[in-house]
């Protein structure tokens, strides 16, 4: 007896310990937080709850009646009346007893329901191009699609396909597709497609013989003249140079020159001409605008880019260098002008660009005069 009694108190100290401890969990939780609760549509009404720390399950209570049991910590609670409002409170249960209910939340079942699952929802791939066509059947009732490439919405709106593109080639994506209405949404429907290869380069338009177009590809040369010759004491406007070009098959158009000095022509000279026949000219003012320096006391540049001088196919023209000196210039030392390889640029009538003198240029070749200002 006295064991019978014994092993009674403990079981009853063993129980009172027990409901002090699930109730001191109790009163930490919070249940229905207002943040994760959700209304449902179509009637349903989805509700949700935080997890209880400790809970093994859950009760659910609409109008104090028990719909649900279980460890999930949301419940679609379905067959309402569209429009009707409806209290609903949750309590948690372990092996200890239940927890008091939570606060009570009303929540009113939506009139309108949302779309069914899209059906059909297939992809195409194009012949090529990394390209993806996505289409799926219309849902009843639905009025707005979302869909997705993996985790990004790529298109939202009432038509029931879309072709996406700039994906990369030959390669795998899974789309996902929901459709939905003010009533919300429905579940979504995924697919997987594979994206097209790569196309492959047109078709060459023009087809031509490459020895007829260069049957009438202009080709030019060009000379030194004997006058005037090395040495000439220039004063104002004298020629110090004067070169031959000829040019063959077709019209040309010299479009650049460049002249060469071997002192800096801003130190003796005012301005530099050219000429090309008896029309074409053009004219430098001697200035740090005009003057690059080539080689630091040994070659100086002045460059005429803006000209257009034409010469007739199987013709023979003149390019003749005039310089003015400054006239405040005495005696120097002599002074030598000069064409360096390139230095005239021509254009002929197809757009080819043909540089001149080939070989021969410089300092010390063909195409340089000496001379000195008195």
């Amino acid at each position: 007896m006295r064991i019978l009694i014994e092993t009674s108190k403990l079981t009853l100290k063993t129980a009172l310990v027990l409901v002090l401890v699930f109730s001191f969990s109790l009163l930490d939780i919070n249940i229905f937080d207002r943040e994760v609760l959700a209304g449902g549509n179509c009637g349903q009404i989805t509700v949700r709850w935080t997890a209880s720390s400790g809970a093994e399950r859950y009760e659910l209570y609409r109008d104090d009646r028990s719909v649900y049991v279980g460890k999930d910590n949301f419940f679609t609670d379905s067959d309402l009346v569209f429009g009707r409002s409806y209290r609903y409170k949750v309590r948690a249960i372990n092996r200890a007893g239940k927890s008091g209910f939570s606060n009570e939340v009303v929540f009113r079942a939506d009139t309108v329901c949302s779309p069914e699952d899209p059906t059909g929802f297939v992809t195409h791939n194009f012949s090529c191009g990394g390209k993806i066509f996505v289409f799926w059947n219309r849902s009843p009732g639905a009025e707005r699609y979302e869909l997705k490439r993996g985790r990004e919405v790529i298109y939202e709106g009432p038509l029931n396909y879309f072709f996406d593109s700039d994906l990369r080639t030959n390669r795998r994506y899974t789309y996902t597709v929901k459709a939905g209405n003010v009533g919300g949404w429905s579940e979504e429907v995924s697919v997987t497609g594979l994206s097209s290869d790569i196309c492959p380069p047109p078709a060459p338009e023009d087809v031509f013989e490459e020895e007829k177009v260069l049957g009438t590809e202009g080709t030019a040369q060009i000379s030194i003249r004997s006058s005037p010759r090395d040495g000439v004491n220039v004063t104002r406007g004298r020629d110090v140079a004067s070169f031959d070009v000829e040019v063959r098959h077709s019209d040309m158009t010299i479009k650049r020159v460049d002249i060469f000095f071997s002192e800096n022509p801003l130190r003796y000279l005012e301005e530099v001409r050219i000429r090309s026949g008896f029309w074409d000219s053009a004219t430098l003012p001697i200035n740090r605008d005009t003057v690059t320096v080539v080689d630091r006391g040994n070659e100086y540049r002045v460059r005429f880019s803006d000209i257009s001088f034409k010469i007739p196919k199987d013709r023979t023209s003149a390019l003749t260098v005039r310089v003015t000196p400054k006239d405040d210039v005495s005696d120097f030392d002599d002074i030598s002008v000069y064409l360096k390889n390139g230095s005239i640029r021509m254009e002929d009538t197809l757009f080819i660009q043909h540089n001149i003198p080939t070989r021969g240029g410089g300092p010390e070749g063909d195409f340089f005069r000496i001379f000195n200002i008195r």
